[in-house]
């Protein structure tokens, strides 16, 4: 359940408070409860086990679903919603099944 990222962080696509690249693993947080993760061009997005959906990285075009364009680097909640089953998420895209 613990969820690690590594490659370019220019973005804070890996979610670990930075903007540094990082050629080996890092933690993505002290979260235990990740489902399952996905990479975009420059984001990140990933479910947890209770459902909530969460987002991270470039949000130039809206991508992080929060209702804003401002950039993440750290996990952010897409909404209050429970009911996310999983995420997908494409260059400057994310799309996401909800239960």
């Amino acid at each position: 359940g613990t969820l690690w990222a590594w490659g370019n962080n220019a973005d804070g696509e890996l979610g670990d408070g930075t903007t540094l690249n990082r050629s080996t693993t890092v933690q993505v947080g002290s979260d235990t409860n990740w489902a399952s993760a996905a990479a975009g061009g420059d984001h990140t997005v990933a479910p947890k086990i209770d459902g909530t959906l969460w987002a991270w990285g470039y949000n130039g075009s809206g991508q992080l679903g929060d209702g804003t364009h401002a950039d993440r680097i750290t996990p952010g909640q897409v909404g209050a919603d429970t009911n996310w089953a999983s995420a997908a998420a494409g260059g400057d895209h994310t799309a996401a099944l909800r239960r």
